[in-house]
C-alpha cells in the first residue's frame, strides 16, 4: 500500500515538475522576446513614434530614404496634385542627365502652420536635398495647431494610466505599447517600403483604386493656355500698406524661419499654389491673396508657382471637389511643376 502512494505521489510531482519546467521555459522564451523588442524599440525610437501620426510616418520615410532631390510638403492638396515621378520624368525629357533626379510628396490631409513648420525644419537636417517646395493655400495658411499625441494616454487613474505614469520612464515596451495595435502595425509598411515609395499615398490609402482612375481626357485649346503658370518674383520694394488675409502675424514668421533655415543649408525654397476652380479660384485668386502670396515670395526670397487663376474644367477634378485634382489634373501639374523648376532657375545643369 505504501509503494502505491509513494508510486502516486512521485507521479504527481514528476507532472508537477514538468509543468513547472514548462511554465519556466515559456517564461524564458518570453523574457527573451522582450528583452529583443525592446532593444528594437530603443535602437528605432523615431520609427517607432512616427507609426502614430501621418506627417511624422512621411518625415520618417523622407528620412529613411537613400536620396531626395526634392521635397514637397503642404495639405491634401498637395498630397492630390503632386505625381513625384511625372515630374522627374519630365525632367529627364527635358535633359537626361536629370535622369537621377528624385521627388518626394509629403503633402497631408489636415493641413496646419506647425506642422508645416515642424516637418520642413527636420526634414533639412538630411543632406542632400536640393529643393523644398511649401504650398500657399487658404487651407496652410489659415491653420495653425498641431500637435501629435506621441502614444500619451489619458491621465485617469487606472491601468493605462499607472503604466504610463510609473513604468513607461523606464520601459520603452511600455511607452510605445499602442503601437502593437494592428491599425498601428499596418503601417510598419511605409517605412519598410520608404525607398520604393514616391509618397503619393501612405499604405492602405487609395492604393488599390488609383491605377483605374481616369488618366486622359482631350485637351481643348483653352486648357492649355488656363493651365499655363505664372511665376511671382520676390520683389526688394515692398508696398507695407498692401493688404493681405488674416494672420499674417502667423504665416509670415514661418515661412520666413524656414526660408532662413534652408539658405544655411543650401536648399532652394519653391513656393506654390495647387491649382483649384470655381469659388475656391475666386476666392484664392483675389487681389488680397495675390498680395500675400508676393509678401511671402519677398519675405522668403523665393519665388510662388500660380497657374494662370482662369478657370479649370472640372473634367481634372475629383467629382464636386473644386479643390483636389484627380489623375490627369495631377499629371498635368506635376509637369508644370517641373516646368517651372527650370524657369524659376531653382535647378540648370549643374545642379542635378
Amino acid at each position: 500500500m505504501n509503494y502505491k502512494y509513494s508510486l502516486f505521489l512521485s507521479t504527481i510531482l514528476s507532472a508537477l515538475n514538468a509543468q513547472r519546467q514548462r511554465w519556466l521555459s515559456f517564461i524564458v522564451i518570453l523574457a527573451i522576446i522582450l528583452f529583443i523588442i525592446e532593444i528594437s524599440f530603443r535602437l528605432n525610437e523615431a520609427s517607432i513614434i512616427s507609426l502614430q501620426d501621418k506627417a511624422l510616418i512621411k518625415l520618417q520615410m523622407f528620412k529613411l530614404r537613400e536620396k531626395t532631390d526634392f521635397l514637397l510638403l503642404g495639405s491634401s492638396r498637395s498630397q492630390d496634385s503632386f505625381l513625384p515621378d511625372v515630374m522627374t520624368n519630365k525632367l529627364s525629357q527635358i535633359d537626361p542627365r536629370w535622369i537621377n533626379f528624385k521627388a518626394f510628396n509629403g503633402g497631408l490631409s489636415g493641413a496646419s502652420l506647425q506642422r508645416l513648420s515642424y516637418i520642413a525644419e527636420q526634414a533639412l537636417e538630411k543632406n542632400g536635398l536640393k529643393v523644398l517646395a511649401l504650398e500657399v493655400s487658404d487651407p496652410q495658411l489659415r491653420n495653425i495647431d498641431w500637435s501629435p499625441s506621441f502614444f500619451a494616454s489619458d491621465k485617469k487613474i487606472n491601468v493605462e494610466g499607472w503604466l504610463q505614469n510609473n513604468v513607461s520612464n523606464t520601459f520603452f515596451i511600455v511607452r510605445y505599447r499602442k503601437a502593437f495595435r494592428v491599425n498601428i502595425l499596418l503601417r510598419l509598411t511605409n517605412l519598410m517600403l520608404a525607398n520604393q515609395s514616391n509618397g503619393v499615398a501612405l499604405f492602405g490609402r487609395g492604393i488599390l483604386k488609383r491605377p483605374f482612375l481616369k488618366d486622359r481626357i482631350e485637351m481643348l485649346e483653352e486648357d492649355k493656355e488656363n493651365w499655363a503658370i505664372s511665376i511671382i518674383r520676390p520683389q526688394n520694394s515692398v508696398n507695407e500698406r498692401l493688404t493681405l488675409i488674416k494672420g499674417e502675424e502667423n504665416y509670415l514668421p514661418v515661412y520666413e524661419k524656414i526660408a532662413s533655415k534652408a539658405r544655411s543649408r543650401g536648399v532652394k525654397i519653391l513656393l506654390f499654389v495647387p491649382p483649384v476652380t470655381g469659388k475656391e479660384l475666386e476666392r484664392e485668386c483675389d487681389q488680397q491673396h495675390l498680395n500675400t502670396y508676393q509678401a511671402i515670395a519677398n519675405i522668403t526670397q523665393s519665388p510662388l508657382v500660380l497657374h494662370s487663376c482662369k478657370p479649370l474644367r472640372m473634367d481634372f477634378f475629383y467629382r464636386r471637389d473644386e479643390g483636389h485634382l484627380n489623375k490627369v489634373g495631377r499629371t498635368i501639374w506635376s509637369e508644370k511643376l517641373a516646368e517651372s523648376l527650370i524657369e524659376s532657375t531653382l535647378i540648370d545643369r549643374e545642379n542635378k
